[in-house]
């Protein structure tokens, strides 16, 4: 990357303390001011940290299915929101803790991730701390930043702004040839597809865009080719413990489509925001705007770069300014949003155009904090910082006056399945979301269900079931199986069967009397062999750098 005046002394060590303190402090104001509000986000993150500290509780690991959702019908979240970095906030729970005091802490913890993550990112390309001064602030207090952490709470895609900015490092790594930078591409990848699927999904279409401006590149250096490759085997590879029972619950059955309206029209065509209000900091900006300080700032690197003052960015930062323009495009131009969806239908499973943002921002404050490095002038970052934080306090505002007005979605709902976008299309279409298993056994006169635990159900079935198919009160998802005693007696068992509603099926023995039926989740054989996959991919990548370091030092 092209940089001007090295600023790496005690005078930007101190500036970017005091500016990390500062953004710190402000960031994190409305949370412990005001509290988490209620609505779809923390009711639906809070239940997943609560199912996971059920499953701590007993002693099971992995977690996919919240055996208490639905009042015991099971919600299998896990299988498509990735748990990995909830376990430390569900073992608090686990122990005790009461799960909102678990969340604000949390939320508080990942704006420290963000703000760590870009300003290693920044100083790690620039190598100018006047520039991460810059960087920080701009990452964390801007007009989207503080609707996701207190508007929203919605700690899927503010633990995504912790990894994305490492994915451009790593892609910048990739660029340069560094000798490990598959690991890092491809690890932080990882990262991001355990923490939220769509951002993870925004991610790869990022670097799709980059490959394909990097092509000249590419032809020059075929070497970057076996890299992205390297980056890419080793990314799933690592992360095949959740990509494939993912893909695997997908195969055997569809799910319910919340990216429509209640007309049938795709959201996503109807969420683009308008630019006036974006730019324009003390006018009511709408959700999902990115933030005036970060659009004009922006807009004024990308013309210096064209102007080439003080000097021409490095080819990749012009690579990005290139790929930043199509995604801004989807963030901001109903009409190019309207065309892609006529090319490609299944960018609406976005639901929000604005979700783009999560990689939007980490491209733009880069692109910043490089204009600031190749100016070299300590005025600039100062100014930069001071204009940030006056343009923050309207966002800041209007944020504070949004979260008050909520008062219909200000409740806690336990355990909530948000808008249940992870049930199955057949289960929506003939049941209500609020659907409880003593509801689906009225269908089925004479099975009595008795025990709903972490570990399994238990349903008796009397005479009149004998030797037929009996609906299981559970929500199917590929991995139930089922045990029929008679008497203390095992008499059969077998693989619970997806039916016709979205519910299990699983057929009895014949027998006189009553049965009893347990019902019982085990991770499929698939699931245990994509966990296999990882653990050998966590092994050979952390033991490959470390035999090349040591075989390097040995030599010598």
């Amino acid at each position: 990357m092209t940089r001007g005046k090295s600023w790496v002394n005690w005078r930007g060590g101190l500036l970017v303390l005091a500016v990390s303190i500062i953004t710190f402090v402000w960031a994190i104001l409305p949370i412990w001011l005001n509290g988490i509000r209620g609505g779809y986000d923390p009711n639906f993150h809070m239940g997943r940290i609560m199912a996971l500290a059920d499953g701590i509780r007993a002693g099971h690991f992995p977690n996919p299915i919240g055996y208490r959702y639905l009042q015991g019908m099971g919600y299998g979240v896990g299988f498509f929101y990735g748990n990995f970095w909830l376990y430390p906030a569900a073992f608090f729970v686990a122990q005790g803790a009461a799960v909102g005091q678990v969340y604000t802490v949390l939320l508080c913890v990942l704006v420290a991730g963000a703000m760590l993550s870009i300003g290693l990112t920044t100083v790690i390309m620039t190598k100018n701390l006047g520039a991460a001064a810059v960087a920080i602030p701009a990452y964390v207090l801007n007009y989207y930043n503080v609707s996701v952490l207190f508007g929203r709470a919605a700690i899927g895609e503010a633990m995504a702004l912790i990894w994305m900015p490492l994915v451009v490092i790593g892609a910048y790594a990739v660029w340069q040839g560094w000798r490990y930078d598959w690991w890092l591409l491809g690890g932080s990848m990882v990262a991001l597809l355990v923490s939220h699927l769509l951002s993870f999904v925004i991610a790869v279409i990022f670097l799709l865009l980059l490959l394909l401006v990097s092509l000249p590149r590419m032809v020059k250096r075929p070497r970057m080719v076996w890299h992205w490759l390297l980056a890419g085997i080793f990314g799933a590879g690592l992360g095949a413990a959740f990509l494939l029972p993912l893909v695997e619950q997908f195969m055997v059955q569809t799910y319910k489509n919340t990216a429509l309206d209640s007309a049938g029209r795709p959201l996503i065509l109807g969420s683009p925001i308008n630019i006036v209000s974006a730019i324009t900091p003390w006018i009511a900006q709408v959700q999902g705007a990115t933030g005036s300080f970060l659009l004009l700032a922006g807009a004024a690197a990308v013309i210096s770069a064209i102007v080439g003052w003080p000097s021409r960015p490095s080819g990749f930062i012009w690579t990005l300014i290139i790929v930043a323009v199509p995604i801004g495009l989807l963030v901001y131009s109903p009409a190019f949003v309207a065309a892609i969806y006529h090319v490609s239908p299944g960018i609406a499973v976005f639901q929000a155009s604005w979700r783009f943002n999560t990689v939007l921002i980490p491209l733009l404050t880069v692109i910043i904090a490089d204009w600031t490095a190749r100016v070299g002038q300590r005025w600039l970052p100062l100014g930069l910082i001071v204009l940030n934080l006056l343009v923050y306090y309207p966002a800041f505002q209007n944020t504070l006056y949004f979260v008050h007005t909520r008062t219909a979605s200000a409740r806690w709902v336990a355990y909530s399945i948000s808008m249940g976008e992870y049930l199955p299309a057949a289960f929506s279409k003939h049941y209500a979301p609020w659907t409880t298993p003593a509801d689906i056994l009225q269908e089925e006169p004479g099975i009595t269900l008795t025990r709903v635990d972490a570990d399994h159900m238990i349903v008796i079935a009397d005479q009149a079931w004998s030797g037929r198919e009996v609906t299981v009160p559970k929500i199917y998802y590929a991995g139930y199986h089922y045990a029929v005693d008679q008497n203390g007696s095992h008499r059969s068992a077998g693989v619970v069967r997806k039916g016709e509603k979205g519910l299990g099926i699983a057929r009895l023995p014949a027998y006189s009397g009553t049965a009893t039926v347990v019902i019982t989740y085990r991770s499929t054989a698939a699931a245990k062999a994509d966990f296999l996959v990882s653990g050998l991919t966590a092994v050979i990548g952390g033991a490959v750098p470390l035999l090349l370091v040591y075989h390097k030092h040995r030599r010598r």
